[in-house]
């Protein structure tokens, strides 16, 4: 997507507009059953990330497979596009480009591998690991809790919907996190395209609400293989491990 269409869509993916929480409700309800039959999925995207203390965004590519709540990857790597601007202007702000850093999570039961490709170096963080008192690092399900398919059907219940705009081509909500989630993000926002309820874009929004996300989806399999194993053999063992305080 070149980078006048994105900034188009960050600007109307942020217009605020009256919404009806059970127009809403209904727009999720049709969502979820129209993906009732996928499990897991994996989808290839852009992520453009904008730091609002700094002025600065990344724009990488990247790939994401989930097969459980608790199991899949999510990996990114600096956009080799010569053309890209240096620059982009969101409202009244510009943001210059930062080198991006080419990287890999890999979610199990237990916990989280971290993976440094540009060092070739890994570091390993357990599931309910803590640092001064509080979760270090959220579960799969929490971290991308929203992704083409919708396979984790569970995760509409966390999260509290409106209507910020409707056309006959798409829906745009916005989702304010409920509970535990709010540890993880602040407001998101979702582009759906219809009529087959597809999810195009993602804006996600941390909880300091200084770094906002965008993912743009380009390709995705509802019925992907099984998740492949990753050989991290050669990968120096890095000191970025954190070892449970309940373990």
């Amino acid at each position: 997507m070149h980078a006048t269409v994105f900034i188009a869509l960050g600007a109307v993916i942020s217009a605020g507009a009256d919404a009806s929480a059970s127009d809403a409700a209904a727009t999720v309800k049709k969502w979820t059953e129209a993906q009732k039959d996928v499990k897991a999925v994996h989808a290839t995207f852009d992520r453009y990330v904008f730091d609002a203390l700094f002025k600065s965004f990344e724009k990488t590519k990247g790939e994401v497979h989930y097969s459980s709540r608790t199991k899949g990857f999510w990996s990114v790597a600096p956009d080799s596009d010569k053309n890209s601007p240096p620059t982009l202007r969101r409202g009244n702000t510009t943001y210059v480009s930062k080198v991006a850093r080419a990287e890999r999570y890999i979610w199990d039961e237990d916990g989280v591998t971290i993976v440094n490709e540009d060092e070739k170096s890994y570091g390993r963080i357990l599931q309910d690991a803590e640092f001064f008192g509080i979760s270090f690092f959220p579960p799969f399900s929490s971290a991308l809790p929203f992704l083409p398919g919708l396979p984790n059907k569970s995760v509409i219940t966390e999260w509290d919907f409106v209507i910020v705009t409707e056309t006959d081509e798409k829906v745009r909500l916005r989702a304010t996190p409920l509970g535990a989630m709010k540890k993880h993000h602040g407001p998101c926002e979702l582009s759906i395209k219809k009529p087959d309820l597809t999810l195009r874009a993602v804006r996600y929004t941390d909880s300091s609400g200084n770094h906002k996300s965008i993912y743009l989806f380009k390709t995705v399999n509802r019925s992907p293989e099984k998740m492949p194993d990753f050989d991290l053999s050669g990968y120096a063992h890095g000191r970025s491990t954190f070892s449970s305080s309940k373990r």
